[in-house]
C-alpha cells in the first residue's frame, strides 16, 4: 500500500538484519518493546513511501537496540530488502497509562508559563537518559525545557497546551 495514513506513528527504524533466520536489528523510539506486541502489527515503510504491514513474533534487547523478528520474512536477504525502512504502528492500538502521553501527542502543543505567559510550541523531543528535553520554539528562539513533573504541571491535550514552571530559574529565561 503506498497510501499515506495519518493513524501510524513512527515508531522505529530497521537497522538490518541480524544473522541468518530473518531478525532485524531495530532502533526504537517506544518506551517499551512490549509496544511493538501489543499493537499486533507494524507496517514498514520503504523509501518509495509503500507500506509493507508485518506481524511482529517477538522482540529482544540487543546492546542499544532490539532484535525483532517478523512473520514472513526469514531470511537475511528478506530483512535486508527493508534495510532502513521506518516502523510505524496504527496509533489506535497504543496503549498508555494515565500520566503518559506519545511523542505525537505533544508535538505541536502551546507551552504557557504558570504565569500565562506564552512561550512558544512545542517543536521536538531529544530522549537523554535522565529524562526528555522538550524543545520550544518561538520565532527563532528556543527554549529547553526538562520533561520533569518539577517543570512540567500540566499537559491538557484538549486545551492543546502545556503548563510549566520555572520556579528557580532553572530554564534560564531571563537570560533570552
Amino acid at each position: 500500500m503506498c497510501k499515506s495514513n495519518d493513524n501510524l506513528v513512527l515508531m522505529g527504524r530497521l537497522l538490518h538484519a541480524h544473522g541468518v533466520k530473518g531478525l532485524a536489528l531495530i532502533h526504537s523510539y517506544a518506551d517499551s518493546p512490549d509496544d511493538f506486541i501489543q499493537a499486533g502489527s507494524v507496517f514498514l515503510r520503504g523509501r518509495n513511501g509503500c507500506l509493507d504491514k508485518y506481524q511482529v513474533s517477538d522482540i529482544r534487547p540487543h546492546k542499544r537496540h532490539y532484535l525483532m523478528k517478523f512473520v514472513g520474512l526469514d531470511s537475511r536477504e528478506q530483512v535486508d530488502s527493508h534495510k532502513g525502512d521506518d516502523i510505524l504502528v496504527d496509533k489506535n492500538l497504543l496503549v498508555r497509562g494515565d500520566d503518559e502521553f506519545f511523542w505525537f501527542e505533544l508535538i505541536g502543543l502551546d507551552v504557557y508559563l504558570d504565569s500565562g505567559v506564552w512561550l512558544g510550541r512545542l517543536d521536538r523531543i531529544i530522549s537523554t537518559r535522565a529524562n526528555d528535553i522538550y524543545i520550544v520554539k518561538k520565532g527563532k528562539a528556543e527554549v529547553y525545557i526538562p520533561a520533569t513533573v518539577d517543570v512540567v504541571r500540566k499537559i491538557d491535550l484538549e486545551e492543546n497546551k502545556m503548563i510549566v514552571s520555572d520556579e528557580g530559574g532553572i530554564l534560564g529565561l531571563n537570560e533570552i
